[in-house]
């Protein structure tokens, strides 16, 4: 039995659950779409969207606007904001009484845009997919507590295989949250986010089970001999 018990230990050690990406799609004319918008979609007290189930997780969705000092952003905790859907993806409507209203798109005009995604389990986070973008377009991604914690990134524009020629794409290449912000900051920047790539990370909690069980089985045999 010790034998055995070494051996799961180096199992547990050495082995890693794989764990397959998923593509959520906020784009509304895609099979499988995210259906976040409602009628109104205003976000009434600052209530985030959702949860929403995706890729082995669920996930809220939130609108806000944020200023950034330095390597510092905060958000601003709007109240009167909506989450816009169509078929390129999610946007936003800022009106907070601008003259002739907000883009609806995520952009810096007025204020500047952003969606906070919250899931329930950390994520590794593969490819964020744009829509509506051009080539001089860049998007802040932003982590809560990072440091620094906020960075500017240049959407890559258009993506080859993408007739429209509007599509862009950014690769984190599987880098590890539970909480972060796609924004535009100023007036030349303006995008929808249409689809969202990532795995959950696999939790060691099914290889403290997998002892457990064979300490249980060692327990019983104990008792057997006795």
């Amino acid at each position: 039995m010790r034998k055995l018990l070494l051996t799961a230990g180096a199992v547990l050690a050495t082995s890693v659950v794989a764990a397959s990406a998923a593509t959520v799609t906020f784009e509304t004319d895609e099979a499988g779409f995210v259906a976040v918008a409602s009628s109104s979609g205003t976000q009434t007290g600052g209530a985030a969207l959702g949860p929403f189930a995706g890729g082995g997780t669920t996930f809220t969705i939130d609108a806000d606007t944020f200023t950034t000092s330095g390597s510092s952003l905060t958000l601003n905790g709007e109240t009167n904001i909506e989450i816009t859907q169509n078929n390129e993806g999610l946007g936003i409507d800022n009106n907070n009484g601008f003259f002739g209203g907000d883009n609806s798109d995520i952009d810096g005009a007025n204020d500047n845009d952003i969606l906070v995604f919250t899931f329930a389990k950390s994520i590794s986070l593969f490819d964020i997919i744009f829509e509506n973008v051009t080539n001089n377009d860049d998007f802040i991604f932003y982590v809560p507590g990072a440091n620094p914690e906020f960075a500017q990134y240049d959407i890559i524009n258009p993506i080859p295989f993408d007739t429209d020629g509007d599509e862009g794409i950014f690769s984190f290449g599987g880098l590890v949250v539970d909480t972060f912000g796609i924004g535009a900051r100023g007036g030349n920047d303006d995008f929808r986010l249409s689809k969202l790539d990532y795995a959950v990370v696999p939790l060691p909690a099914a290889g403290w089970l997998m002892l457990a069980g064979i300490g249980g089985l060692a327990a019983l045999r104990r008792k057997k001999k006795a």
